[in-house]
């Protein structure tokens, strides 16, 4: 069994689930499963729902320089 391993530059998450992120291409990436979302008729499954690929600028976020961390 053989491995490949490749890096992304990834500039933009999901508001709501920041381990998913999105390259400068427009691949949609699950950091925690380590896979590409693959794209289906009209958009994407994340976490089980169905979001289609006009409705994703509303739910993307560029990834902060600095995080606020309250402690």
């Amino acid at each position: 069994m053989e491995e490949v391993i490749l890096t992304f530059n990834v500039f933009w998450r999901f508001k709501e689930y920041h381990h998913i992120k999105i390259t400068r291409r427009k691949m949609i990436i699950n950091t925690q499963t380590n896979t590409l979302l693959k794209y289906h008729t009209r958009g994407y499954y994340i976490k089980g729902v169905y979001v289609k690929k006009k409705d994703l600028n509303g739910m993307i976020e560029k990834i902060p320089t600095r995080e606020f961390v309250p402690f």
